[in-house]
């Protein structure tokens, strides 16, 4: 997906992985075309990282840094820590919970059904990218410009306008999704997915503006709104998702239906 979107002219491989080199890296350059979507555009060059597993460390460094200029007060320092501690707690939280969902996930759907859902996850992130490319990003650096000049009522209309927009961005990505599952559906060759296709076009409205929302709480430095929306998301998942896919395809309408 992130080939076929935004086409980079170089992947670089690093970490500990990255020490099998061309053994690796060979690999992957014979598998990748299977997966690309647009089958007839070239792909990116893949190339070792020079910095190889020393990268993350590295990067760590330097991102220790730079937390330790941002937070030159001690009040500072405990804001910014909270933040980082919630984010890093939801993140665990999620992967956890994910592994519970995807494995029996898998299990329930079996070979076919995971095509079909693939196939619909593929267009949803495609269309999700497209609809919220880079806005949360501009709200949050608009909300945090008004927050740092004291401008109430310009934070109130940036929300406003922001909610606006991503409500209509994210109305006309589902409503495209799932009016032309079917045409998605063949473009992706495999045209018996298009019903998973409709069912998963209301997520792109959903997570608009639960983009939206993010970007705002963000530019206001508060990222706990972000860390609980990550855990409710993955809950939701869990606890609606797999047992409504269990239901649907044993006792409801199955795979073909």
């Amino acid at each position: 997906n992130i080939i076929s979107f935004l086409d980079p002219d170089m992947i670089v491989l690093g970490g500990g992985v990255s020490h099998a080199g061309e053994f690796l890296l060979n690999a992957v350059r014979e598998r990748l075309p299977q997966y690309l979507m647009f089958k007839t555009l070239p792909y990116a060059e893949l190339r070792q990282a020079k910095l190889g597993n020393d990268a993350g460390i590295i990067g760590a460094a330097l991102l220790g840094s730079v937390l330790v200029a941002l937070a030159d007060t001690s009040a500072g320092q405990a804001h910014l820590y909270g933040d980082l501690l919630s984010l890093a707690s939801a993140v665990a939280v999620v992967k956890l919970i994910g592994a519970f969902y995807k494995l029996p996930l898998n299990n329930i759907l079996g070979d076919v059904g995971k095509t079909y859902f693939n196939t619909a996850y593929e267009i949803y992130s495609v269309l999700l990218t497209l609809s919220t490319a880079g806005l949360p990003l501009a709200i949050s650096k608009l909300t945090s410009q008004a927050q740092a000049q004291g401008r109430e009522n310009e934070k109130r209309k940036i929300l406003r306008v922001a909610l606006v927009l991503f409500f209509v961005i994210g109305a006309v990505g589902s409503l495209f999704m799932f009016t032309c599952a079917e045409d998605l559906a063949r473009f992706q060759n495999n045209q018996s997915a298009f019903l998973s296709i409709r069912a998963l076009s209301p997520a792109v409205f959903c997570v608009c503006l639960l983009a939206c929302i993010r970007g705002y709480t963000q530019g206001q430095g508060n990222m706990t709104p972000t860390a609980a929306s990550q855990v409710l998301e993955a809950l939701c998942k869990l606890g609606l998702g797999l047992p409504l896919a269990w239901y649907l395809l044993y006792i409801g309408r199955g795979l073909e239906s």
